[in-house]
């Protein structure tokens, strides 16, 4: 999920239409990630509602594909790239509601 360099170099020129493309983007990363939370949550939750049966079966394959739905979700959501975009993506935001 990267930005175009062509409209980085247009957010110099059409301000309002930088600030809305940089909100959009914004948006658009706050959904993926609160996506991802979801979906670990979701898995979280059926492990637990599994209780004892998760730890007698823990070898069992619906009690792995949890496991690894969690580890998916977990990775998903520390993924640098996804953190340091939002980073970014808020700072400039920032800047364009500043007038910078």
């Amino acid at each position: 999920m990267e930005q175009d360099p062509k409209a980085l170099v247009a957010d110099a020129v059409d301000h309002p239409l930088a600030q809305r493309r940089w909100e959009e983007w914004a948006g658009r990363l706050r959904i993926r990630s609160a996506h991802h939370e979801e979906q670990m949550q979701g898995a979280q939750a059926e492990l637990r509602e599994l209780g004892d049966l998760a730890v007698k079966g823990a070898d069992a394959p619906p009690v792995q594909r949890l496991h690894w739905r969690i580890q998916d979700g977990e990775r998903a959501l520390n993924q640098a790239e996804v953190v340091l975009a939002l980073a970014l993506t808020e700072h400039r935001l920032d800047n364009l509601r500043e007038g910078a």
